[in-house]
């Protein structure tokens, strides 16, 4: 028994293998145009109000995020009102009651009075207010008390001479006290939210925004977001919930 099949067309075959030869540039420009096109349509959809807020340094290493923010490097509605910090020598500094903190963390910071690190022996600062900022003595601080340039001695209180002199015979710790400085608490559970869902917490003057990559939310990324609305020239927020 014997089998018999057609020879293969070599003109076909040439021709298929020159097509196809071809053709593998021209696939690959196509794909590259359309991953550039889904690229920069991703990066032109992200919230600017995102992106204004990514945490900045002064230079010290912590980053400045809300409640604070940082003028000329990022905008006011990523902070709190109030809230600007000065980098002054690569640290972040906070002008509160006519004295200049030291901001050592976001949330709960410990606020010291920069004199401490500039001067040998620095005069114990007094009456501290934040009666306009939402903060809050925290109850882990002790009270020290510094009786400064007095007549006479306090009765009542257990009286450790601070000696400055250079000739001192004894070491005190005071200065190295008053540079741990006290600790300080804010609350924002709406912030902690808006971060757990991968959000930027803000303000826009009046309440409290979560900004996430796609938009603006009230809380935290995916629950009731905002939308501005542009009405004879003016800009008007509106608040809109997200569809499930």
């Amino acid at each position: 028994m014997s089998f018999s099949a057609p020879l293969p067309n070599l003109k076909q075959q040439k021709i298929l293998r020159i097509s196809i030869h071809y053709n593998e540039p021209q696939m690959y420009i196509i794909i590259t145009i359309i991953f550039l096109f889904f690229l920069a349509t991703t990066v032109v959809s992200v919230n600017p109000k995102f992106v204004a807020c990514t945490p900045r340094s002064c230079g010290n290493g912590l980053n400045i995020k809300y409640p604070f923010w940082i003028p000329y490097e990022q905008d006011s509605f990523c902070g709190y009102p109030h809230f600007e910090i000065t980098c002054k020598n690569k640290n972040p500094i906070l002008k509160a009651s006519n004295y200049d903190l030291l901001v050592c963390s976001n949330s709960s910071f410990t606020a010291a009075n920069l004199a401490t690190y500039e001067e040998k022996c620095p005069a114990p600062m007094h009456n501290y207010s934040f009666d306009q900022l939402p903060f809050t003595y925290s109850s882990e601080n002790n009270n020290l008390s510094f009786f400064y340039n007095c007549t006479t001695k306090p009765i009542d209180f257990p009286i450790y001479e601070v000696d400055c002199a250079k000739n001192a015979t004894h070491y005190s710790f005071a200065t190295e006290i008053l540079k741990m400085g006290f600790l300080l608490n804010w609350t924002s559970p709406d912030c902690q939210y808006c971060e757990k869902s991968g959000g930027r917490c803000g303000f826009d003057g009046y309440q409290f925004l979560c900004f996430c990559k796609d938009k603006s939310y009230l809380k935290s990324c995916g629950d009731v977001y905002v939308s501005v609305v542009n009405v004879k020239g003016v800009d008007h927020e509106i608040v809109l919930q997200q569809l499930q």
